[in-house]
Order: structure tokens, then sequence, then C-alpha cells
């Protein structure tokens, strides 16, 4: 089973780095200067060497240019104060990508999944292809806010109208659990579109 998740070029290097510099660290308390800045932030972790604080990331994690540009919009080599000075540093990051990592009025989203599972039946090998594609409404009613919320919403329901007659800790892989969720989702347009072909 592989699964993946389609990121932006440059997204994942850039994620990494943060986690090799320790940006992602939830476990020590930090107290910091309320003068702070972001560049300031940023010299904490990255180790000494040639260069202004840009080409020192670059060189130290053999970052290209457009890795270097997901540091640069994020406002890292910029003496900008903190947009909060105390808690750990995975708290620290979260604030400052929550500032930027936000949709505009305009911006809409997308969640697309894919199961593809391949088989041989009768000495023939066939793929099996289930498609999901989901565009958000608005900057508000997102696609990821309704293929997270509305399954929740619906078992809710579902309980409260006797329509789930089982009690206790369940999983949702009992299909009196799933099967009227997976109906209402499709009423509601999410839903998959299967694909089987015959494989050379």
């Amino acid at each position: 089973m592989l699964r993946g998740t389609f990121r932006k070029p440059g997204f994942s290097k850039a994620w990494q780095v943060f986690v090799m510099l320790g940006m992602t660290d939830d476990s020590l308390q930090l107290n910091l200067p309320q003068s702070c800045t972001m560049a300031d932030w940023l010299e904490m972790y990255l180790p000494k060497g040639e260069g202004d604080l840009k080409q020192r990331l670059k060189n130290t994690f053999q970052l290209n240019d457009e890795e270097v540009c997901k540091f640069e919009w994020l406002d890292f080599f910029s003496q900008s104060l903190l947009p909060v000075h105390s808690g750990t540093s995975a708290q620290i990051l979260e604030e400052i990508l929550k500032s930027r990592w936000v949709l505009g009025a305009h911006d809409r989203d997308l969640v697309v999944m894919q199961h593809q599972i391949s088989y041989s039946k009768d000495n023939t090998s066939y793929l099996h292809e289930s498609t999901m594609v989901i565009k958000g409404e608005s900057n508000t009613h997102t696609a990821m806010a309704k293929t997270v919320g509305l399954p929740l919403a619906i078992a809710c329901k579902l309980i409260i109208e006797n329509g789930i007659k089982a009690r206790g800790v369940i999983t949702p892989v009992n299909k009196e659990v799933y099967g009227p969720i997976l109906d209402e989702l499709s009423q509601l347009g999410i839903d998959f579109k299967d694909k089987i072909s015959v494989l050379a």
C-alpha cells in the first residue's frame, strides 16, 4: 500500500528543514525578548557559517532558489517581530504559519483522493480506480471542511434519529455506520467515481 500527498514543489524539502532545525520541537518552553525578530529566531537554530542568513540557510541544507523562496515568503529573513514570544518552538512556528497559511477571500481549496487497486481474475489483470474530487465553495465553506465535518455531522444526526442503533465505542467499518453516511454524502455530491481497466 502506498499513500501520497500532493504538495507544491519545494514544500516537502522546506518542511524537512524546519524539522532538522528543531523548529517543530514541542518539548522545551521558550521565553524570548519582545524585540526578537523573525531573522533573530531563525538565527537561534541555524549553524554559524559564512554569508548572510539566507545564504547560510541555503548552503546548510543545499536548498535551491524555489525552496529558499518558501522561507522568504514566510518573512524569515526580515526584521519583523515574532507574532508570539513565548511557547515551544512548535507553538511559535504554528503562529507564524497561521498568519500566512490562510485562504484569501477569493481562494478556493480542492480535495482530490484516488484509490488504485490492481488485481487478477480469470487470468486477466485489472486496475480499479476510484476517484473523488471536491471543490471548495468559498474560503469558509471549504472542500476540507465538507469532507471532514459532514461525515461526523451525519453520524450524529443518525444516532439522534436512531438510524444507527449500535451504542458504545464502535468503529466506522461497521456497515450500519458507514452505509447510511456514504449514502447521504453521495446526495451532497461527495462520492467516488469508479473506473475499471484491463491491464495489458
